[in-house]
């Protein structure tokens, strides 16, 4: 018997990967003035566009033949690091209506100050078309023209060991500068000068500076690849074409931005008696009649608004109506800078506002040797306290500023002492990781001393000897007629939590006297208190369980009172209960 057997077949037809595009060819398709694809096993660096400008190594530590950022390129590298620089000729870069600057990056660390990546800064002003890192890993891309100088930082910054693809353009038609990151257009902020831009370019004839470049004095830890320079800006389509065409590793997660340091008025570490302090409370929960009907942002502020909000006895002060608004975390304008988010510490309910640079200050003089306090976002060039007889001015005569940084700030010193006319490297560093976030600065301020002892977010950054410091040129005019703060490098200025008052950390909290009268009833207890707090009292019958005597207590200074009739909270009979007072900021 025969059978029959049916066989089955399947042909499975696989199509074929679509091939990459040629990296080098996308690039040459689009003309560019100089091409250093920087795949040479040894200096110098040969142009690939044709145009023969050969970049040569002018300072150490540029290593060659550095494995390449594409997986599916066999072309190598450059590393860079100290003072590695490569240098290409002179040549002219705007003929054809702005620019382009390309390139691809890795940074091994993180920089630490203004680093140029690739660009034409020659020395101070003597530039164009710069691409800069940042201390935490931003870009910062520059124009200059004779209408100024604009410059744009990302948003966000990058991780160490991720490999990315960054192009810088400019339209001289439009006056467009845009910085783009891998293949699409980079959420950034302006940082100098306006966007768009016009003008006519200047320094457009510059060598090319890939590594460390004639104006900071460091190189990026970086490898860089395939850099390109065109005299015209690219489309967005041919920036994402030539992204498109390489392979690349995926990148590692963003580092964590810095987190916000603030300190509420009243729990200073460094006070011990205020004499002064603001929150800046609008609202509800203002201490005025003023505050409270204040709508947020109004400038310039109306009658009564400007008044400082605790005096402690102290005669009234008042800050200059026309120095700033009031604004909250959900009402405020975020300017260029952008706003960074709440402090935590209640910008919530109420913080300063103020459009560009300046001071303000109230009048103090009350003693010789005080801390003087707050809570200020971090701006691009400086905050500064300020002390002296001119209200509101660092560069008031007989005045002294101490100007606060960031870390690794490219063109000033963390830590700055001014007289109106000087500014002095106090040798301190500023342990602010990064601009454009809360921190709280203070300084404790020894007249018969003639010493500054300077903190961030409470911790001493060290003392100034205002006899010694600069040749003795801040001897003898330190001041306490007024006091006050500010800074500049922004378009926003955000600050919080003024405070001034005696050094010394405020008494514990502990009830110092209690009397109770059986006729009537009444209890009075008094406590260490805090200025600027409120306090509860809670009764308890043999400490199992705390009831809510009463609450909202305001506290008296630095010592509180309060009476109550416990006639209608005990019940009858009782012969003992215990009490207990908590404190809390409003």
């Amino acid at each position: 018997m025969s059978a029959r057997v049916l066989l089955l077949f399947a042909l499975v037809v696989i199509a074929p990967t679509a091939a990459r595009a040629d990296y080098q060819a996308e690039v040459l398709a689009d003309n560019p003035l100089a091409y250093w694809r920087l795949g040479d096993a040894a200096a110098p660096a040969a142009d690939a566009s044709g145009n023969g400008f050969t970049a040569s190594p002018a300072m150490d530590t540029v290593a060659f033949a550095t494995p390449g950022l594409h997986l599916n390129d066999t072309d190598l590298a450059a590393a860079f690091s100290g003072n590695g620089q490569l240098l290409s000729p002179p040549f002219e870069k705007m003929a054809g209506g702005g620019f382009s600057v390309e390139f691809w990056v890795r940074f091994n660390t993180a920089p630490t100050g203004f680093t140029n990546l690739v660009g034409d800064g020659e020395a101070g002003g003597d530039f164009n078309l710069m691409v800069y890192a940042l201390a935490g890993g931003a870009l910062r891309a520059h124009v200059q023209t004779d209408a100024g100088v604009a410059a744009i930082d990302s948003v966000d910054p990058f991780a160490a060991g991720g490999t990315h693809h960054i192009v810088s353009t400019w339209d001289s038609a439009s006056g467009e500068l845009l910085l783009y990151v891998d293949g699409a257009v980079a959420a950034t902020t302006v940082t100098a000068g306006a966007v768009p831009t016009s003008g006519a370019p200047l320094n457009t004839d510059n060598p090319i500076y890939i590594g460390q470049d004639g104006r900071e004095p460091r190189a990026p830890d970086a490898v860089l690849d395939e850099v390109a320079i065109y005299d015209f800006p690219l489309a967005a389509a041919r920036v994402a074409a030539h992204f498109a065409t390489a392979e690349v590793p995926d990148p590692p997660d963003p580092p964590d931005p810095p987190s916000a340091t603030a300190v509420p008025v009243g729990a200073s570490s460094l006070i011990g008696t205020l004499d002064y302090s603001d929150t800046f409370t609008v609202g509800g929960g203002a201490p005025t009649a003023e505050r409270q009907a204040y709508p947020a942002q109004t400038f310039p502020l109306p009658g009564g608004v400007e008044v400082v909000e605790s005096a402690y006895g102290n005669p009234s002060a008042s800050w200059p109506a026309n120095a700033w608004s009031i604004a909250t975390d959900s009402a405020v304008n975020p300017g260029g800078f952008g706003y960074p988010g709440g402090s935590g510490a209640g910008s919530d309910t109420g913080m300063t506002q103020r459009g560009g640079g300046g001071d303000w200050s109230i009048p103090y003089g009350l003693r010789d040797v005080f801390v003087v306090q707050t809570d200020f976002v971090q701006l691009g060039d400086r905050v500064d306290m300020t002390v002296g007889p001119v209200p509101g001015d660092i560069f008031g005569a007989g005045n002294l500023s101490v100007f606060f940084r960031r870390t690794g700030h490219p063109n000033f010193p963390e830590i700055g002492i001014f007289n109106g006319s000087l500014e002095t490297d106090t040798g301190l560093t500023s342990g602010i990781a990064a601009e454009k976030v809360w921190q709280n600065y203070a300084l404790l301020v020894d007249l018969p001393g003639e010493t500054i002892e300077v903190f961030v977010n409470e911790q001493s950054r060290g003392v100034i000897d205002l006899g010694t410091i600069g040749g003795g040129a801040y001897a003898g005019i330190v001041d306490n007629t007024y006091v006050g703060v500010g800074g500049a490098g922004n378009d926003r200025l955000w600050s919080d939590n003024f405070q001034v008052g005696a050094p010394g950390a405020p008494a514990p909290l502990a009830i110092t006297a209690v009397s109770y009268d059986p006729a009537s009833g009444e209890l009075s207890l008094t406590w260490n208190s805090t200025p600027g707090t409120e306090y509860v009292l809670e009764l308890s019958l043999g400490l199992n369980a705390w009831a809510e005597a009463a609450d909202g207590i305001v506290s008296g200074g630095d010592s509180t009172t309060h009476q109550i009739d416990l006639t209608p909270i005990l019940p009858a009979g009782t012969r003992d209960a215990q009490f207990r007072i908590s404190e809390f900021a409003p």
